[in-house]
């Protein structure tokens, strides 16, 4: 349950990401056809803009790939415990008098 919830808020950070890069060209396009010779000015914030979103969507992968193992790896354990683990009956009866 952990992880289904976990990987929807991840869906949404990368849509929230990939809102944030449409907008951020969409910016530079509006200042490159108004501010042109401006747009050197601001190459360098637009640049650490795009390192920051790399690095946002790369964290978003990875943090995806391990809550998925982390499943897998739950799912392998329940089975094993299910079908190769032998559960042994206690021989000691507990009762309660009233």
């Amino acid at each position: 349950m952990y992880t289904i919830i976990a990987t929807k808020v991840l869906s949404i950070a990368s849509f929230n990401v990939a809102n944030i890069k449409g907008d951020k060209q969409t910016e530079s396009d509006k200042i490159l056809k108004f501010y042109g010779p401006l747009n050197d000015l601001f190459k360098n914030d637009f640049d650490k803009i795009d390192k920051k979103i790399r690095k946002i969507e790369s964290l978003i992968c990875y943090l995806k790939i391990i809550l998925w193992g982390l499943l897998i790896l739950f799912f392998i354990f329940g089975i094993y415990e299910t079908f190769y683990t032998v559960h042994v009956e206690s021989p000691v009866k507990v009762t309660i008098a009233k």
